[in-house]
């Protein structure tokens, strides 16, 4: 079963009203209630933010499973947001690739994995595919080991294919998108093993190639000349922000002057962490140049 998403995934809504199993979500992607706006939204020509406010009014699932939504206030945003907690795995796969020839990327999926592809069609912008995989012994699937399962089907499965890794995740949405040729294979499963659940880390493994086991491998990973030292020690001696420019007896200077301030926030969502990290990173250096620590 997959969660319904009340009037689309925009921001001020989202609200998880109800679930649908795989039959009605084929019945709705073929006869489509909002096929206009689709069609509306692959063939006008419109802005980014256009799009995307049409997209947001699109009816909305969650592909991994059903969920419960509940609200919690986020510091770094500083308002409150809506997030969603699991409550059962759907035991599919979802993937999309963007930006691609849809028929001869459908073409080439079939032709290496006809075998695991339970349902696949046309975006719904028209510009790429989704397919979903159907995971047979779900009971080897959970919460925990899922993202490493995905990530398993993404680079070793389907490694040549350009998989969208920007909206994944176990709570991620799929947009209903209309397609009347939609394919179906409802003999296509994957089986999944515990040699694909497991984290491709040699410090995980109990036995690597060379014979070496977890503790020895671990120590010869981990070795380091770097000395860490106790974050009470280092937090005071760390300059936060720019300090301002001394400007002597001048009312005011108008000059460029590079200036940062670290920030920390308390959390930092999905989607913006690269750019959150580069950015305390880049602050750090700026105002830390001449930084010792002895």
């Amino acid at each position: 079963m997959f969660s319904v998403l009340d009037g689309g995934y925009a921001s001020s809504k989202g609200r998880v009203e109800g679930n649908i199993n795989l039959g009605w979500l084929r019945k709705l992607i073929v006869n489509h209630p909002d096929h206009a706006i689709i069609q509306e939204l692959r063939t006008r020509a419109m802005t980014e933010k256009e799009s995307d406010a049409l997209k947001g009014q699109i009816m909305c699932i969650k592909p991994h499973g059903e969920f419960e939504h509940y609200y919690q206030f986020s510091p770094l945003k500083n308002k409150t947001i809506l997030k969603y907690k699991l409550l059962k795995l759907s035991n599919f796969l979802y993937f999309d690739i963007d930006k691609c020839n849809v028929e001869q990327t459908k073409e080439q999926l079939l032709k290496k994995h006809a075998d695991i592809i339970h349902l696949m069609g046309t975006s719904v912008r028209g510009k790429g595919i989704f397919f979903y995989v159907k995971i047979a012994n779900g009971e080897l699937l959970n919460k925990d080991n899922f993202m490493d399962v995905w990530h398993h089907f993404q680079t070793n499965v389907f490694a040549d294919f350009k998989i969208d890794t920007s909206a994944k995740g176990l709570a991620r949405n799929h947009v209903i998108p209309s397609d009347e040729n939609l394919y179906y294979n409802e003999n296509a499963i994957a089986f999944i093993s515990v040699d694909s659940i497991e984290k491709k880390n040699v410090i995980n493994k109990m036995k690597c190639a060379t014979g070496y086991d977890k503790e020895k491998k671990r120590e010869n990973v981990m070795t380091t000349s770097c000395t860490f030292l106790p974050i009470d020690k280092v937090l005071p001696k760390i300059i936060w922000k720019t300090p301002a420019k001394d400007i002597g007896d001048e009312a005011y200077v108008l000059e460029d002057y590079l200036y940062a301030k670290i920030f920390l926030p308390y959390e930092i969502v999905d989607g913006c962490k690269h750019r959150t990290f580069r950015t305390m990173v880049n602050a750090l250096l700026l105002n830390n140049r001449e930084l010792t620590l002895e």
